[in-house]
């Protein structure tokens, strides 16, 4: 039981790090949204997953609207790159919600059986299916308000999704705040449990 309830603490302490995770890499990638909207980055390369039919358009890196000055301001500055950017870090912050959301999901359900440990918090469940879901509409969001031009409405939406995933993700860290406290009496229950 001992070592069930050391495994169980550590892959509680890993989701808590893993919300915390996803939910920076949603700032980051809301902050790389407002430059895709300050330089109206969304009003090229309309074409997604390719920009332009390219991964990635060296050539209007490089050469597109060359920026005087430090190459670092071409992340700020260059409409190829901000876009670019604000692509792969959306990519990347799906993938990290998804797979905070699966390990939660799984953490939860648990090894005992059907009725699993239940070892996460309703609050924090709720939480965990909130992001997952917010972020699923985020990334339709975004890539409809790019094949579609930029529509006002969309364009807002998905400004105003980016806030709700946030903030889902400040919500599930919150919620996962506990872990350690939690998962003291865990060596009780799952005691009992395998009793």
């Amino acid at each position: 039981a001992e070592g069930e309830r050391s495994g169980a603490v550590k892959s509680l302490r890993r989701l808590r790090a893993a919300a915390g995770v996803t939910t920076a890499l949603t700032f980051a990638t809301v902050a790389s949204g407002a430059f895709v909207a300050g330089n109206s980055a969304g009003n090229a390369y309309n074409d997604w997953p390719l920009m332009n039919g390219q991964l990635f358009p060296w050539t209007d890196v490089m050469e597109d609207h060359p920026v005087n000055g430090p190459f670092y301001r071409k992340f700020f500055e260059n409409t190829a790159l901000v876009q670019f950017d604000h692509r792969m870090l959306a990519y990347l912050t799906s993938g990290a919600v998804a797979g905070t959301v699966l390990t939660g999901l799984k953490l939860n359900a648990g090894p005992l059986g059907a009725g699993g440990l239940g070892l996460i918090t309703p609050q924090a469940m709720n939480a965990l299916r909130t992001t997952g879901a917010i972020a699923v509409a985020q990334v339709s969001l975004g890539i409809s308000t790019l094949v579609m031009n930029v529509p006002i409405h969309l364009a807002a939406t998905h400004q105003l999704g980016s806030l709700a995933l946030l903030t889902s993700g400040l919500c599930l860290s919150h919620s996962l705040r506990y872990v350690g406290t939690a998962t003291r009496s865990l060596g009780k229950v799952s005691s009992k449990v395998l009793k």
